[in-house]
């Protein structure tokens, strides 16, 4: 049991993880959208910035996507959009949650290639 029983709960937490540092990147882009946008374009940026990311995620990162990266193009772009989203929270008066951001997705993208997880 002992190993064995560690390296499927390990990998399960690792990708629970990961989904929540995709959430907070995408919505790092709305909150810096906020942050920047004034009058209407407030509302303009805070809405379709994160869509925009989300769009480009759904084509070139997503499991199921026809057209999605392999290594190393998809190592890069996560990490990419996690690290810009954690920028973005710093410029936006935010630093303790893009510094904390940025750590976690370096980490958990990390660790999802050293399991050999990343699906080509």
């Amino acid at each position: 049991m002992g190993e064995t029983s560690r390296v499927p709960l390990a990998k399960t937490v690792n990708d629970v993880v990961l989904f929540a540092v995709e959430l907070a990147a995408w919505a790092a882009f709305g909150v810096w959208g906020w942050h920047v946008g004034v009058g209407p374009w407030r509302w303009v940026l805070a809405v379709f910035l994160p869509l925009a990311v989300i769009g480009l995620w759904a084509v070139l990162a997503a499991p199921t996507s026809g057209n999605r990266l392999t290594d190393p193009g998809l190592f890069a772009f996560q990490l990419g959009v996690f690290l810009v989203g954690a920028v973005l929270l710093a410029l936006a008066d935010r630093p303790a949650w893009g510094w904390t951001l940025g750590v976690v997705a370096v980490v958990v993208v990390v660790l999802d290639r050293a399991r050999g997880s990343a699906r080509a």
